[in-house]
């Protein structure tokens, strides 16, 4: 499969102060083990993806600290970010340097701050959404099953299941709901039909990248290939095997 790899790690971090701070977010941090939240994160795509496939997105002055932290990985897929304009910014530009350098490939976009376990479970899911994104033109996000009423996240409304995986479950999104109120949030871990949004995501490039420039068009509009490539809490402990299976469109995710 030409599946390619893009790590998110360019967030500050601070909702998990003072353990992590401004110089040292935490996805660099150590917190469980010897490795960090960031060199995890690398390592369960490793175990799948070729390292050279394998792009790390991250605020420029975070570089140095990548590639430190992650020297497998090489430096010119170190991507540094001169400002920070959140996820949609640099998921276009990942997608921009993608179909640059690997064509109409399938990416699997995913954070570099998530202390996931068992990683088996994950690669399996991983590979199930990358497989069905690789034969459809369908753009999947990962749900996590919610533990707590939770407002920092947003929440995955499910629809219907399809049969496409006999070990991994996929679904239709019915909506995405964006960081509730804590009464709402209490409705839809009741209801059960619910998912927080991981931040993780698997499609092919062209289709994909449509829908990214559907919903964030100043942003797609200016993303080209970079000049230079500059030198809450972790997520649930548990990775539930379960993809979700959205439309062409993530505005709408139905």
């Amino acid at each position: 499969m030409d599946l390619v790899g893009v790590i998110m790690a360019g967030g500050a971090g601070t909702r998990f102060w003072p353990l992590s701070t401004a110089q040292r977010p935490k996805q660099f941090l150590r917190l469980v083990d010897e490795e960090s939240l960031l060199q995890k994160s690398f390592l369960r795509l490793a175990g799948l993806i070729d390292r050279e496939r394998i792009l790390v997105l991250t605020n420029e002055a975070f570089v140095p600290l990548v590639r430190e932290q992650l020297p497998q990985v090489p430096a010119h897929n170190v991507v540094g970010e001169p400002l920070r304009r959140d996820t949609a910014a640099a998921v276009c530009l990942a997608a921009t340097l993608v179909r640059k350098r690997f064509g109409n490939s399938v990416i699997a976009t995913v954070t570099a701050d998530h202390l996931i376990e068992p990683v088996d479970e994950f690669r399996g899911s991983l590979i199930s959404a990358a497989r069905g994104a690789a034969d459809s033109r369908a753009l999947y996000t990962f749900g996590i099953r919610p533990t707590s009423p939770a407002t920092a996240y947003g929440y995955l409304e499910l629809g219907e299941p399809l049969d496409l995986d006999p070990d991994v479950q996929h679904f239709r999104i019915a909506s995405f709901r964006e960081k509730p109120d804590l009464e709402l949030a209490r409705e839809y871990v009741a209801s059960g039909n619910y998912f927080w949004n991981s931040g993780c995501s698997s499609g092919r490039l062209k289709p994909s990248f449509a829908s990214w420039k559907r919903t964030c068009r100043f942003t797609s509009g200016t993303s080209r290939p970079p000049s230079r490539v500059s030198g809450p809490m972790p997520g649930p402990r548990h990775w539930w095997p379960v993809s979700i299976h959205s439309s062409r469109s993530p505005s709408t995710l139905r």
